[in-house]
């Protein structure tokens, strides 16, 4: 059955624990990363002023090492920058309090380095303001793509214009994604018709999508089937099976997940 893909809403990051800096904080290592190499100070120098070894600045800078939020403070002081700038620029959501927290914990850090070394000449930060933004409610409207007609050949998409809603219950289920079925391929007791929406819980792992029905996609060819992995076996399976054989996936590297169904209806006329 082949079908179209909606985008989905991207999810509001928050900031983690201040023990380590978790995935969704990736972007404000990204920014420290380039205002390290735009200072122009070598990463020896860097990493005495911060207090580690080089080693372990290279492995951070790298992207071999995660860094933890002390680690994160001191490499910011050791370029003379605020911790804090790297996380309001508006592309990473954090909270008000959090951000909070990393500036303090940078002004600690920075008045007990001045303790220790009384002959330096403090460090000048480059001071953020820090402003509440209230929080927009994400949109349950998305747009699919519908493809064309056969399910067992490479298809390429075209972009309908109608927006539909996502029903709140699959969006409860993590539906943030949905697709329009084509053909009769997984049509059958408990299946899907063809022209039904089909709302998706987004994952690009194929590992916890094995057994479900997936929306995925090899090449050009989108496909909603059941998705079958056994060791380096990957088979797309129809509910349906008259004129419907398993599609194999000669190579499991081309398997591009997409996500799993939560949900599936027919749309309202």
């Amino acid at each position: 059955m082949t079908l179209g893909i909606a985008s989905g809403e991207t999810a509001h990051a928050s900031l983690s624990p201040l023990r380590a800096l978790t995935s969704e904080g990736m972007e404000a290592i990204e920014r420290l990363r380039a205002a390290v190499k735009a200072s122009g100070m070598k990463q020896t120098y860097i990493a005495s002023q911060a207090g580690m070894t080089s080693s372990k600045l290279n492995k951070i800078l790298n992207g071999r090492q995660v860094p933890t939020v002390p680690d994160f403070i001191a490499i910011a002081h050791a370029i003379k920058r605020d911790p804090a700038v790297f996380f309001s620029d508006g592309e990473l959501v954090v909270e008000l309090e959090d951000l909070r927290t990393v500036r303090a914990s940078a002004q600690t850090i920075d008045a007990i380095l001045g303790a220790y070394f009384p002959d330096t000449t403090a460090s000048t930060l480059q001071r953020s303001t820090i402003v509440a933004q209230p929080k927009r409610a994400p949109s349950r409207r998305a747009q699919p793509l519908r493809a064309a007609a056969s399910s067992n050949v490479e298809l390429f998409p075209e972009v309908e214009k109608k927006r539909v809603t996502i029903p709140r219950d699959a969006w409860n289920r993590g539906a943030r994604r949905t697709a329009r079925a084509i053909g009769d391929s997984m049509s059958g007791p408990d299946g899907i018709e063809d022209g039904e929406l089909v709302y998706l819980l987004p994952t690009r792992d194929s590992r916890k999508a094995n057994g479900h029905i997936v929306v995925c996609s090899v090449g050009e060819a989108v496909y909603l089937k059941t998705l079958e992995i056994i060791g380096r076996n990957v088979r797309l399976l129809s509910i349906n099976p008259v004129g419907h054989d398993p599609i194999r996936v000669e190579r499991p590297e081309d398997l591009r997940m997409i996500g799993i169904m939560v949900g599936h209806r027919m749309p309202q006329r």
